[in-house]
């Protein structure tokens, strides 16, 4: 276990923000090399509203307000009975096989914390080792255990991972016998046999992952992954392309494309809205999926010409870009809503009785800009997305010491 000496909080904040600047770089660069996407740039959906929902054994597990919050349900009374804010200095949490986990940024170096849900407060802290003098470069944001022992998923859509000349968000971590954390592997995502990541270097050194110039129509992917029993699912929010990764495969297991979207789409030649309306995991380890018709995203474009031509980007393109959104909502309302076995690849239609209170069409943009949706303990919908009162409150996470605590085991 490790003691961890406290930092003030700008500094976390200010790392949050280069890293976040970071990954804007290469889209700022694309916009203006190739000036037939400025538009597509400018209609990129915005980051999502829904809450992160995890199932985990007997418990729901919702994170909130940017991954600030965790609210933690029991399936067996069907009540939500705890909350947790993130502790000091979090760059990112998240929740599996029993545990919340962070990541939080200390001084110049980074940890990882356990705390058991059904042990308040308690948390256990190791450092994640960052190696800055060979050719790997990284950080996850947000760690998940696995159903191997000592082995973690990690993803951070931001700057990524490099490693051996491949770049990824996502890898796989291993604890060492002191607890310490160090980057195992790889894996990369690809989109047929191209890289969504690539590495960018500074003199031939790896500095992080960014996205694939040639691809942007597959950005951004969701900040988490959805967590199914036994796998991951990484999420391309605007291409609808979905990423089945399971425990501790060194390689995609399934590609899963909800709209079969072209290459055209992806390479960045049409403009399109977002396949992707929400998505949240069942309780059985399917996933629901409320999502924009084929029609939606392939024929939008040739109704609605938005895409500049050979020319200087010029400020009349956004609103160009918000016609062609506004324009989709109204030849091409509906929305879709699936069940996704992402293990199988297989799809089916949903039970009525689940979604009774979704909507089934969408009537402006500002249906698209709130669309969320979630989950109480029973598995019950929760449409629109409410956040859920606490029946019985307990100390947030902050009223503990900030050092770690030894978690006594009986």
């Amino acid at each position: 276990m490790t003691q961890i000496k406290k930092t003030p909080k700008n500094n976390i904040m200010h790392g949050i923000n280069v890293c976040r600047l970071l990954s804007v770089i290469p889209w700022i660069l694309l916009a203006f090399l190739c000036n037939s996407l400025y538009a597509q740039m400018y209609s990129m959906p915005r980051q999502r509203r829904q809450p992160v929902i995890i199932w985990s054994n007997d418990a729901l597990i919702v994170i909130e307000k940017n991954g600030r919050q965790i609210k933690i349900g029991d399936i067996i009374s069907r009540i939500f009975y705890c909350k947790i804010e993130a502790r000091p200095n979090t760059l990112g949490i998240s929740a599996s096989s029993g545990n919340i986990i962070d990541v939080r940024l200390v001084g110049d170096k980074y940890y990882y914390g356990r705390s058991p849900i059904s042990r308040e407060g308690l948390w256990e802290d190791h450092e994640i080792v960052v190696d800055e003098t060979s050719d790997q470069r990284g950080v996850p944001f947000k760690l998940y255990e696995t159903n191997i022992p000592n082995l973690y998923f990690a993803i951070n859509v931001d700057t990524g991972f490099v490693k051996n000349g491949e770049a990824s968000c996502c890898s796989w971590w291993k604890s060492t016998e002191n607890g310490a954390l160090q980057l195992d592997e790889i894996i990369q995502v690809k989109w047929g046999d191209r890289p969504a990541m690539l590495p960018l270097k500074n003199n031939g050194k790896p500095l992080y992952a960014v996205p694939s110039m040639a691809l942007p129509g597959l950005f951004p992917f969701l900040d988490e992954p959805i967590r199914i029993p036994g796998a991951f699912v990484l999420v391309s929010w605007k291409a609808g392309v979905l990423w089945v990764i399971k425990d501790g495969a060194s390689s995609i297991n399934r590609v899963i494309d909800l709209n079969r979207i072209g290459e055209d789409f992806v390479r960045g030649i049409h403009p399109f809205p977002s396949v992707i309306l929400g998505i949240q995991p069942l309780p059985d380890g399917k996933i629901l999926i409320a999502k924009r018709s084929e029609p939606a995203i392939s024929e939008t474009y040739k109704s609605f010409q938005i895409e500049p031509e050979s020319r200087k980007p010029q400020k009349n393109d956004y609103a160009a870009a918000e016609t062609e959104r506004g324009g989709a909502t109204v030849v091409y309302p509906e929305i879709e809503w699936i069940e996704l076995d992402p293990l199988k690849g297989g799809f089916k239609n949903v039970d009525s009785a689940l979604i009774v209170n979704a909507p089934f069409a969408l009537h402006s943009n500002r249906d698209i800009d709130t669309f969320s949706f979630g989950f109480d303990p029973s598995g019950r919908l929760i449409f629109p997305w409410i956040s859920p009162k606490i029946n019985t409150l307990r100390k947030s996470a902050t009223d503990y010491p900030d050092a770690p605590v030894k978690v006594n085991v009986r």
